[in-house]
């Protein structure tokens, strides 16, 4: 599994597409106290707690607004079905249903009950 808390240091870009949840603040606090066993807040490693929970290709991803703030406000948690480069292009492909209902046991089987949705986010450096 994989996981950025943050950005990519050495990277001129960062993405990730994810088909799973959103999980806000309070939510994903509670999410890794059930599944870990810690008392974590938002800013000290939510994401970092859940990082040994989940395998690949299930992923954490930190939600975080980088071009107002660097305050994170929650986790995206769920299969990693891509990424994209600087400056290509990529086609989401819907997946199967039984790719959707693997996904949903998956995350069922940790506590979490949920309405799949794809997530996508990239940052590229060159916007700051």
């Amino acid at each position: 599994m994989k996981t950025r808390l943050g950005f990519v240091s050495n990277s001129s870009s960062s993405s990730f597409i994810i088909r799973g949840i959103a999980i806000d603040g309070e939510e994903a606090i509670q999410l890794a106290k059930t599944i870990v066993g810690e008392d974590v807040d938002l800013e000290d490693g939510v994401a970092e707690a859940l990082y040994s929970s989940f395998e690949e290709p299930y992923t954490i991803e930190e939600r975080r607004n980088s071009f107002e703030d660097d305050d994170v406000t929650g986790v995206i948690v769920g299969k990693d079905i891509g990424s994209l480069e600087d400056g290509s292009y990529t086609c989401i492909r819907d997946l199967a249903p039984e790719e959707d209902a693997e996904i949903l046991k998956y995350l069922a089987d940790k506590g979490i009950r949920c309405e799949l949705k794809t997530y996508v986010k990239y940052v590229s450096n060159d916007n700051y």
